[in-house]
């Protein structure tokens, strides 16, 4: 599940993400998905896709002539502040 899970979130990475949604999506309930993903990533499922967004957007970044609000747009956020607020928390935590 945790592939099928993965597999649909890049998909859909620029789109908002619900936990339910996607749960019901690959057929199973949300705390077999929440649990599932722990047990294997050690993240929650939102914890998950935000560090696909960051990573993404740091790709997008170094490989694009995109403005951070461009990108933030491509990796699911409304605004670029979002996204640089997350990658400041990220920084913090490496």
């Amino acid at each position: 599940i945790v592939v099928e899970f993965e597999r649909f979130v890049r998909a859909r990475l620029d789109e908002p993400f619900n936990v339910a949604f996607v749960a019901q999506s690959l057929g199973t309930s949300r705390r077999t998905l929440e649990r599932r993903v722990r047990a294997a990533l050690n993240l929650t499922p939102l914890g998950f896709v935000q560090r696909l967004r960051t990573e993404r957007a740091r790709h997008l970044s170094a490989t694009t002539d995109l403005t951070s609000a461009e990108i933030a747009l491509r990796v699911g956020y409304a605004n670029a502040e979002t996204l640089r607020s997350l990658l400041r928390r990220e920084r913090r935590r490496s």
